[in-house]
Parts: C-alpha cells; sequence; structure tokens
C-alpha cells in the first residue's frame, strides 16, 4: 500500500515538471512575436478611428482605419499618451498604446 503512494507520489513530481517545461516552451514561442510598443515625447503616430466601429460608410470596406498623425505630447503611466494634432490641438483624453501605431 504504501508503494503505491511513493508512486504516486513520484509520477505527480514527473508530471509538474513536465508542465513547467511546457510553461517555458510556450512562454518563449509567445515571446517571440510579440512586439513592446512604446513612444516617446515628440514621435509622430497614427490613431485608430475612435470608437471602434464607427468608421465612415462612404468607402465601405475601404474607409481608413487610422486618423491622420498625430504628435505625442506626455507619456501616462508608460501605456497612455496624450497626444496634440499636428497644428497644435490637445486632444481631451489620453489614448491608450493599443490603439496607435508608428507613423
Amino acid at each position: 500500500m504504501m508503494d503505491n503512494i511513493d508512486e504516486v507520489s513520484d509520477k505527480r513530481i514527473k508530471v509538474l515538471k513536465e508542465i513547467e517545461k511546457d510553461k517555458v516552451r510556450v512562454v518563449r514561442a509567445y515571446n517571440k512575436r510579440v512586439k513592446d510598443k512604446s513612444f516617446q515625447v515628440g514621435d509622430l503616430v497614427w490613431k485608430t478611428i475612435l470608437p471602434l466601429g464607427m468608421k465612415s460608410n462612404k468607402f465601405g470596406k475601404w474607409s481608413p482605419s487610422w486618423e491622420s498623425p498625430y504628435r505625442i505630447v506626455k507619456v501616462i503611466f508608460g501605456n497612455s499618451y496624450m497626444m496634440e494634432t499636428l497644428q497644435g490641438d490637445c486632444l481631451p483624453r489620453a489614448i491608450n498604446v493599443r490603439y496607435l501605431k508608428k507613423y
């Protein structure tokens, strides 16, 4: 009876080690494809048309998904950015990095 318990605990330890190896492999594969986005003050960026789903239906599926270039004015806590147009008009709210891409 005690031998079975020892065998079960050994098998559990073995399986846990295999799960840890698989997790490390998955993390490595994920990190290969993920690119970190960050911008500095003064960078030019495109902004997605917000709110999502409010694009003009004039051109159908060929309507633009991104709005004209904006300049980063202030970095807020690493993920959000205050922006202004090239004419100098500030946007009222900060925009999250997931809605921006490099110009």
